[in-house]
């Protein structure tokens, strides 16, 4: 383990790492107790490069986000606009920043303004010259997307968008252990069951489970959609 006080940067990169394993496991308070760690010592020991504010605050916003506190994470969005995220703080024109927006504005129960930044955000993707992060990135904006149009009650493209992040997955991710790949299983189970088509829906569940069920231990921002997509199924 680094120590804080031989190499107090190295230790506030351990910790934006160490956050992102933790929320994955559910273990949100541990992640939240070290980024605020982290940030106290980026204030004491004035190591405020926008490098190590800028990580801080993200995995703190990406902690908020799991937690589905949207009132917390509209909060670290807001802070986000002195670390050179975005210039303009009523303004995001990056990719990042639409795809957090999105995120917020379906947390916000928002999801008409979840639409439009998340296709501004897959517009601003399709021009970046990063090729991995760009095809994960529009998996995410996809998935994200397609929540939205489901709460709209926008069957079609819903379940379009649903399945052309799954069909982005299936090509990037592990097909036995991928979360990612689970959660594009579910979404597309979740709109083929809002068109009525619940062996196809129940199909996808299976898929997503069997991912699940290779991993002892996996937050509830992860688990909570398998199981509202089976809840749902069972009411049927």
């Amino acid at each position: 383990m680094v120590d804080e006080k031989s190499n107090p940067p190295q230790w506030v990169w351990w910790q934006v790492v160490r956050s992102a394993a933790l929320v994955d496991l559910g273990r949100y308070d541990e992640a939240r107790s070290g980024l605020e760690a982290a940030s106290g010592l980026i204030a004491t020991d004035r190591l405020a490069t926008s490098n190590l504010r800028h990580a801080v605050l993200m995995r703190q916003l990406a902690l908020e986000l799991a937690t589905g506190d949207a009132a917390a994470a509209h909060a670290k969005w807001r802070q986000l606009s002195g670390t050179g995220l975005r210039g303009d703080p009523d303004r995001k024109c990056d990719p990042v920043g639409l795809l957090l927006e999105a995120h917020i504005e379906l947390l916000r129960s928002r999801p008409t303004a979840a639409v439009s930044a998340a296709n501004q955000a897959r517009a601003g993707l399709r021009v970046s010259d990063a090729a991995l992060y760009r095809e994960s990135a529009d998996i995410e904006a996809l998935l994200v997307l397609s929540k939205a149009q489901r709460s709209l009650g926008q069957r079609d493209p819903a379940l379009t968008h649903a399945r052309r992040a799954l069909a982005q997955a299936e090509r990037l991710y592990d097909p036995e252990f991928s979360t990612t790949l689970a959660s594009a299983q579910v979404a597309v189970g979740e709109a083929l069951l809002l068109s009525n088509d619940r062996v196809a829906a129940q199909q996808m569940l299976n898929r997503a489970r069997a991912i699940h069920a290779r991993h002892p231990r996996l937050g509830q921002h992860l688990t909570r959609p398998l199981q509202q997509l089976s809840a749902a199924l069972a009411d049927r």
